[in-house]
């Protein structure tokens, strides 16, 4: 029965391990995905108040004739 406990304490240790090293590459991933997310709002933002100023140059600009 020692043997068993011993093979299953080390099976599980290595599973941990593989799992935690999952975690880590996961939460790595989540990070740089994050800070693409980030990036994009920003640029969205500014962008955004762009369109605002234009609308809003177009609407103080007499019609066309």
């Amino acid at each position: 029965m020692t043997n068993f406990t011993l093979a299953q304490l080390e099976y599980l240790s290595q599973q941990l391990s593989e799992e935690l090293s999952t975690v880590k590459h996961l939460t790595s991933k989540a990070w740089v995905e994050f800070g693409l997310a980030r990036d994009t709002l920003r640029s969205l933002s500014l962008t955004y108040d762009e369109w605002l100023k234009e609308k809003d140059l177009e609407q103080e600009l007499p019609p066309k004739q």
